[in-house]
């Protein structure tokens, strides 16, 4: 019986050295791994950062979060990705997108950037900060709305009201009836246009993030609904701009 039991110990002892020894290899193994992740992650990073001190004295990086790179040059006027060596244009830019996990741009030269992890772009890399997201919408959201400016004036709009939501602009010019959104790039219809407006209560539906939307009905040129027969606005709550939008649309509808 003695021999039995000191057998079994030994069984147990040996178990245990093996499980020992294989979690501390499994540990030495993980912490190599991790090391060469950061080596990797240090090196892309000082190659990003000689990249952009490569394209002039004046280009600042605005996001640096891991393997992530945002760049702007203020002179030059352009903002760039990553380090492919492709830039866009300021006034280019046509909309910005701030998500969760990341922010995608709308540019004429191409419609689905994005930093970070974007729903609308599965290919996109891995998730930022929130800080980073908000680092870059701050910095990038004055150039935007000076765009949308200039695209109005371009249409001959003077506006006699006009209401911002975030980066979009809605307004109209009673002058020359016409009404206008900035919802990607500038769209300004004729009075005439307007079919009806409605509202929508949103807050009953987990898939969105509004609580309201404003459904704007448009004719199409030759008298019928259009194929998208309204245009969407979005609000997280009935505030100020909500109320004298809707009021705006409807002053449309009398005048028509």
């Amino acid at each position: 019986m003695p021999v039995v039991i000191i057998i079994i110990v030994i069984i147990i002892a040996a178990l245990i050295m093996y499980s020992v020894n294989s979690s501390s290899q499994a540990k030495q193994e993980q912490a190599a791994v991790n090391e060469l992740r950061k080596k990797q992650q240090e090196e892309s990073i000082e190659s990003r950062k000689n990249y952009v001190e490569s394209l002039g004295p004046n280009t600042r990086i605005i996001l640096n979060d891991g393997l992530h790179l945002f760049f702007k040059n203020d002179e030059e006027e352009f903002f760039g990705l990553d380090e492919t060596g492709k830039t866009y244009s300021f006034d280019g830019l046509l909309h910005i997108n701030k998500e969760t996990t990341g922010i995608s741009f709308m540019h004429k030269d191409s419609y689905d950037l994005c930093v970070g992890k974007c729903i609308g772009n599965p290919g996109s890399a891995n998730p930022i900060s929130t800080a980073s997201v908000n680092k870059i919408y701050a910095e990038m959201k004055p150039v935007l709305r000076n765009n949308l400016y200039k695209m109005l004036e371009e249409y001959g709009v003077n506006p006699t009201h006009e209401y911002e939501w975030d980066t979009d602009i809605f307004g109209c010019d009673i002058n020359s009836k016409q009404f206008y959104f900035t919802y990607g790039c500038p769209q300004v219809y004729d009075f005439s246009a307007l079919h009806k407006v409605t509202i929508e209560d949103l807050s009953h539906n987990s898939l969105s993030d509004a609580n309201y939307a404003i459904h704007v009905y448009l004719w199409s040129d030759d008298g019928v609904l259009d194929e998208f027969p309204y245009i969407d606005i979005y609000f997280d709550y009935k505030d100020a701009t909500f109320n004298n939008l809707l009021a705006m649309f409807k002053g449309i509808k009398n005048r028509q």
